[in-house]
């Protein structure tokens, strides 16, 4: 496949799609943290109360909740309510739906870059990067 040169539409939207992803990629940037979704993940749609998930990590039970507050907030999982306990499960209709859609921004940039055009234009880039953050 020939590769074309990324458009500023291209790399608008490569960037907004990283950005969306922060969240994401604080979430799993802690062991720990990754550990408590794939427990989560694996009991499905019923999910796992703050208990059992504590049981399952040596973490003291204050410090699975901030864990477990920082995925919530990520958009990874979804919290339920039953009586005094509340569960946690994988929310797949959040922000893994996202996720998917991000990333295929991301891959078609990428499979659109020139290496070459990249590092004649880099200044360009860069200015348009840094007009982005404003």
């Amino acid at each position: 496949m020939q590769q074309t040169s990324l458009t500023k539409d291209d790399i608008e939207n490569m960037y907004t799609a990283f950005k969306e992803e922060i969240p994401l990629f604080m979430a799993f940037s802690d062991n720990e943290r990754l550990r408590l979704f794939l427990h989560i993940m694996q009991n499905g749609t019923h999910g796992i109360s703050v208990k059992e998930v504590s049981s399952l990590s040596h973490l003291s039970r204050p410090a699975v909740s901030h864990h477990l507050k920082v995925l919530k907030d990520s958009g990874l999982i979804s919290a339920r309510k039953e009586g005094t306990k509340i569960f946690y499960s994988v929310d797949r209709q959040g922000h893994l739906t996202k996720l998917k859609e991000n990333l295929a921004i991301l891959e078609s940039g990428f499979a659109k870059m020139d290496m070459e055009t990249l590092q004649e234009n880099s200044g360009k880039i860069a200015n348009l990067l840094e007009n982005l953050e404003k």
